[in-house]
């Protein structure tokens, strides 16, 4: 299913967060990216062209304080598990 829904309600969400994750780990490290990226999986075809170096990466790091007290953060953390787990599963499915 699409992140956030399905596609009468959302739509595919995931293709953007997908995008965002590719410009930063690809274009911004001056890797590869997109359908220039060699793949993860052996036996599939290696892209004849090249638009940057290799597969590239992202580390991102904030101080959590900067935007809300920590402890504050940690207690609304805490609860969107509680949330999430206490989710029921949609219609025709196991929850897993």
């Amino acid at each position: 299913m699409p992140l956030g829904s399905d596609r009468e309600r959302g739509g595919h969400k995931g293709y953007s967060l997908a995008i965002m994750v590719d410009m930063l780990s690809g274009v911004l490290s001056g890797a590869n990216w997109g359908p220039f990226a060699p793949p993860f999986a052996l036996r599939q075809e290696i892209p004849k062209r090249s638009v940057g170096k290799g597969i590239g990466h992202f580390f991102g790091a904030m101080r959590v304080d900067g935007f809300i007290e920590a402890d504050s953060f940690k207690r609304q953390v805490d609860e969107y598990v509680r949330v999430f787990r206490a989710a029921r599963p949609a219609p025709g499915t196991s929850g897993r």
